[in-house]
């Protein structure tokens, strides 16, 4: 992912928890897609967005695949291909 796509995805997020929080309720979870694009995040990610980025994935990646355990399956067979 570059540098544009990830910096575009984290301001749409942080503008959607804003949004969320003047309302007094919880973000939405991220979806799958959103969490893919996470991780290729933290293999490069934006300069003082690292913390944030391990955030997002602590919080939301359990949620994910809870919803849909195919992504599970489909992270950890690509995280055995990179061993």
């Amino acid at each position: 992912m570059d540098g544009l796509r990830g910096n575009i995805l984290l301001e749409e997020y942080k503008k959607h928890v804003a949004e969320r929080a003047e309302i007094g309720i919880l973000p939405k979870p991220l979806s799958a897609s959103q969490v893919a694009s996470l991780i290729d995040l933290l293999k490069n990610p934006i300069s003082g967005e690292e913390e944030l980025l391990v955030d997002l994935i602590r919080i939301e990646f359990p949620r994910v695949l809870m919803k849909q355990p195919t992504s599970r399956l489909d992270f950890y067979q690509q995280l055995q291909k990179e061993r």
